[in-house]
């Protein structure tokens, strides 16, 4: 009786825990190994967040959203962020890989995410600027566009992985 009380307490804890730090997010239901346990995952809401999951799964090592040392923007003196970065994979250039999802605001003005062209300028002026510190440190990039679709990202992450050259770690 007491363990049963104590698994109880144990799953309902649990529950809490899901409810409180995942309320109104959708859940999916995975299998994790062969001896039936589950646990809950966040489906994923964003193309830059369905690209982590890919680079992941591929290299099978994780990719964390930073903002490096190396990437200073000289005009703010603060650190441009990269969306997914690992620095351990050795690449051809050297050490490091990362990833960056552009959306559409990256090569179109939008008044949603530009008050001003001059806005849109500056975006371009940090894209390229990341581009450039990348590879002046030694950083592969892979950059992904807002234009493929869901069904083609797979397939297009694993085609420029092979333009990289980085096929032997898949």
């Amino acid at each position: 009786m007491f363990k049963e009380l104590i698994m109880f307490s144990v799953i309902l804890l649990y529950f809490v825990y899901l409810s409180l730090n995942h309320w109104g997010k959708k859940f999916q239901y995975i299998g994790l190994n062969e001896n039936f346990y589950r646990k809950f995952i966040t489906i994923p809401q964003s193309k830059e967040e369905k690209c982590r999951i890919i680079f992941e799964r591929l290299f099978n090592i994780s990719f964390y959203k930073c903002r490096p040392n190396f990437l200073k923007n000289p005009k703010t003196n603060r650190n441009l962020e990269l969306d997914g970065y690992n620095s351990s994979l050795i690449t051809k250039l050297g050490k490091g890989l990362a990833f960056e999802y552009n959306g559409s605001q990256h090569y179109y003005y939008n008044t949603q995410f530009h008050k001003e062209e001059k806005d849109f300028e500056d975006q371009k002026d940090r894209d390229r600027l990341k581009r450039r510190l990348c590879e002046e440190n030694n950083v592969m990039l892979i950059t992904i566009p807002y234009n493929i679709d869901d069904d083609d990202l797979e397939d297009f992450i694993v085609k420029k992985i092979h333009e990289k050259e980085l096929y032997h770690y898949l």
